[in-house]
């Protein structure tokens, strides 16, 4: 009898880990694994909204800030805690139960390791904001690490194998349920701030069951340990990389808040909350998808290289679209979302927006990164570029918080070749097709951002502000689509693209044809 089930328990955890069954179907998973996280991506994000709108009116901004106090040490050593073993498990082609197995027992270890780390550091936190609640609130948002840490190999297993659906049912479910346990202990006692906490240590548990139950793969015995280095190595240069990058990208604030004070801050912060709502879902939901569809195809170069071209030219179109509409529109969009006491930070948004599309080459210069395995060469990249975001943003400080925006904006587009060659380096491949996946964006967002923006702005000018923004998004999408089409007359890959949305669309259509049409 105990034979047979270790035989049914082998047999599970083989098909959990097992890829062999997308063979073939790549780019069709990749396309609609990203629909389906991008549609999940802003499911989620709407609950958030909505979750911040009922909180802000059943608690107190103190309450809020009692959190926020207790999650600027939670959230820094978040940064560490899954090690960027995840990473190295949707990666890696020679994937087995003894290496799994092994990176499950690493995060477990990690996460519990940091748990107790941040309730050492809890008394001297609340020491130093001269804030003794904060102490019970670290220590109470410290039990998600090791819940985190307990589900990470099973959420790497299924983003590996493709599987959106389970992925959405979780984000959304996760989301629904932490806005309910929060609403329901902020109405129906008077704990305050407690009702955020628990909202955040419920949501992790029920993400915990979650992905055990969806995921069949259980842990087992570490045989060796030797062959998960080279995973463990992958995933310590991807963590640090992000650690870089993510003190680089802190810059910006701590010099504004330093030289102009909370003010200015908090209209940059604002401003650049915006300008995250594209990019979250370039690095999110479609980098979710693309990554590890791309990291099946590393053995297969001819195969990698189509893929990714294709990602990295509607990557790109996206990007340019979105940043030339948010550029139009930036004052009203601003104003629409953040009110009437942001209006300045509007400003420093139309500067921003004009970052979006070199951004989006770093974006997709991770997609290369992650799939081939050269977290050393990410890491490399991540500690150059700081150093000049942060003389970039220096130069502009003695102008306020709009000469830091035009700073990050000035050197994301210095930044924009050298992070397309340094790519294509890193994967062993020429940077004439990066380049040339992104020329037919480039030509449509320099065309619509010239021709379009003064004839259309002149025209929007004279109608209401939202009949303004509807006519504007109108004429600048078919200003862009129309530089599009002229391209493809001169770019094969770009007309491979239309041809195969056309196909797609005639399939989703009552009336469509068949997948041979």
């Amino acid at each position: 009898m105990s034979d047979n089930k270790g035989s049914y328990r082998h047999e599970k955890n083989e098909r959990a880990i097992s890829t062999h069954h997308l063979e073939g179907r790549h780019g069709t998973l990749a396309a609609r694994g990203g629909a389906i996280a991008t549609a999940s991506h802003l499911t989620f994000t709407l609950i958030q909204i909505a979750q911040l709108a009922l909180f802000s009116r059943l608690l107190t901004p103190a309450d809020f800030g009692i959190v926020a106090m207790a999650m600027t040490l939670t959230g820094f050593i978040r940064l560490f805690a899954d090690m960027g073993l995840p990473n190295a498990t949707v990666q890696r082609d020679d994937l087995d139960q003894n290496m799994v197995s092994g990176l499950f027992y690493i995060n477990a270890g990690v996460g519990l390791g940091l748990m107790l780390f941040c309730c050492a550091l809890a008394p001297l936190a609340a020491m130093i904001f001269d804030e003794p609640r904060v102490l019970a609130v670290i220590i109470a948002l410290s039990v998600i690490l090791p819940l985190n840490a307990l589900r990470n190999q099973h959420q790497a297993l299924l983003r590996r194998q493709l599987r959106f659906l389970p992925l959405t049912v979780i984000q959304v479910s996760t989301a629904l349920l932490g806005l309910g346990i929060g609403a329901g202990v902020a109405l129906l006692t008077d704990w305050g701030y407690w009702a955020i906490v628990w909202s955040l240590v419920g949501a992790a548990v029920w993400e915990l069951v979650l992905f055990w139950l969806l995921c069949h793969w259980r842990p087992g015995k570490v045989h060796s340990w030797t062959p998960i280095r080279p995973a463990i190595s992958f995933g310590l240069h991807v963590v640090f990389s992000n650690l870089f990058g993510w003190i680089w990208k802190q810059s910006d604030n701590g010099l504004i808040g330093w030289r102009w004070g909370a003010v200015e801050l908090g209209l940059y912060a604002r401003a650049y909350s915006l300008l995250l709502l594209p990019l979250m879902i370039i690095g999110g939901p479609l980098a979710s998808a693309f990554i590890p569809a791309l990291s099946r195809l590393q053995g297969k170069a001819a195969e990698w290289d189509h893929l990714f071209h294709r990602i990295a030219r509607a990557t790109f179109i996206f990007a340019g679209l979105m940043g030339v509409i948010l550029y139009a529109n930036a004052e009203y969009l601003t104003v629409l979302a953040l009110g009437e006491g942001f209006v300045r930070s509007g400003d420093i948004f139309k500067v921003l927006a004009l970052s979006i599309f070199p951004a989006a080459a770093w974006e997709i210069s991770r997609f290369v990164f992650l799939s081939l395995g050269r977290g050393d060469v990410m890491l490399k990249y991540t500690m150059a570029a700081g150093p000049l975001h942060l003389i970039a943003f220096l130069i502009g400080l003695p102008h306020g918080a709009i000469g830091v925006a035009w700073g990050l904006t000035i050197v994301s587009w210095v930044l924009l070749v050298p992070i397309l060659y340094v790519a294509a380096h890193a994967g062993g491949r020429s940077v004439k097709p990066f380049i040339s996946s992104a020329l037919p964006a480039i030509l449509a967002y320099g065309v619509t951002s010239t021709v379009g923006l003064f004839v259309i702005g002149a025209m929007t000018d004279l109608l209401p502000p939202f009949a303004g923004l509807i006519l504007s998004g109108l004429g600048l999408t078919a200003t862009y689509f129309g530089t599009l089409g002229a391209c493809a007359f001169v770019h094969e890959g770009l007309r491979s693209d239309i041809r195969l949305a056309w196909r797609v669309t005639l399939r989703l259509l009552p009336f469509g044809k068949s997948d041979h049409a």
